[in-house]
């Protein structure tokens, strides 16, 4: 009887251990899962103030290309209309010269 109830206490402590252990186990899974998770949230923040980072950045490079194109039209533009002035006048001299030849003639 003895060595049953000695058997039966061993089998107790033995399922209560091993039921500790399991709960213990558990716990650690749960520790790590929440771990991977913080670490999951933390990479996806980086990568998302990354992708804002970039898109920032391509942004400012766009504006920087649209000035850069509206500084070259304008200094076509200028330099169109400096071409367009020295022709007209060129051609006003080239006028008072022909004016100023037929008044000596």
């Amino acid at each position: 009887r003895r060595e049953e109830e000695t058997r039966e206490l061993a089998k107790a402590v033995d399922a209560a251990r091993q039921a500790e252990e399991a709960q213990q186990r558990e716990e650690e899974a749960r520790k790590r899962e929440a771990v991977e998770a913080e670490e999951a949230r933390k990479r996806e923040a980086e990568e998302a103030r990354h992708r804002e980072e970039r898109r920032a950045a391509e942004e400012v490079e766009e504006a920087a290309r649209r000035e850069a194109e509206a500084a070259l039209a304008k200094a076509a533009e200028d330099l169109e209309r400096h071409r367009e002035e020295e022709r007209v006048a060129a051609q006003r001299k080239a006028e008072r010269r022909a004016m100023a030849a037929q008044l000596l003639l």
